[in-house]
């Protein structure tokens, strides 16, 4: 009488089980996601996954992101960029997180992720500005400011943690795990605001040379912000600090 035997495999995990959905993200752009691209001559539409509607749109087809292997690709000299409409609450309260190369600048009111035509003067995130400089602006003030070194080597994560306890603003910039630099704002904005941009400038319709695989916003909360941080890393093969 022969016996069987019965080999059990675990299945092993092909990437990270923590997804932004799980945190209630407001906004998940995924450019890995290839359903979520539409193209007309660049990308017409980069689909919201998040459930919330925020699609970032360019009905410009001159001004079109190009995309290809799972990376959106702007520059500053074609006024490539994106608009996505916009609520005051998108920002408020939140973890930013982003993978992202940012090249040369048209101006020093060129913003990655920000909000309104007019950066200097509204929330946004400002990265690549004088020889790999970050910023962020809040409301016409220099909230934070931290050198970055070279980016020339590969997609870099950076998180940009927005807490507001009673009208201020408690603003923390990290890259790749590691904290940039911190500083506090009070709340303050228009409630016209109606738009958010990714790589805007107040002068042009474009910011910078860049490229971008992924962004989100999440509601503020360290756990969030360390899970944003290990999915991003894991997800694009960046090493944290």
């Amino acid at each position: 009488m022969s016996m069987m035997m019965r080999r059990v495999y675990k299945r092993r995990a092909t990437g990270p089980s923590w997804v932004p959905t799980d945190a209630s993200a407001r906004l998940w752009l995924d450019a890995s996601d290839a359903s979520t691209i539409t193209i007309d001559t660049g990308v017409s539409v980069w689909a919201d996954k998040s459930g919330g509607g925020y699609d970032a749109v360019q009905a410009t087809p001159a001004n079109q992101p190009t995309y290809s292997g799972g990376v959106i690709s702007m520059t500053r000299t074609s006024s490539q960029c994106f608009t996505i409409s916009n609520t005051l609450g998108l920002f408020e309260n939140t973890v930013i997180a982003m993978v992202a190369k940012v090249g040369a600048t048209t101006t020093a009111a060129a913003s990655v992720f920000g909000m309104d035509t007019s950066p200097v003067n509204n929330p946004s995130i400002r990265i690549g500005l004088g020889g790999n400089q970050v910023n962020t602006y809040w409301n016409g003030a220099y909230v934070i400011s931290g050198a970055l070194g070279s980016w020339t080597a590969s997609h870099r994560i950076h998180v940009h943690a927005l807490s507001l306890v009673g009208g201020a603003a408690t603003v923390v910039l990290r890259q790749d795990g590691a904290q940039v630099a911190t500083g506090s704002r009070a709340w303050a904005s228009s409630p016209g605001t109606n738009y958010v941009y990714i790589n805007k400038s107040a002068t042009a319709t474009a910011g910078h040379d860049m490229e971008i695989k992924e962004l989100m916003v999440l509601p503020y909360s360290g756990e969030n912000l360390a899970n944003a941080e290990a999915y991003l890393a894991a997800k694009h093969g960046i090493a944290l600090a």
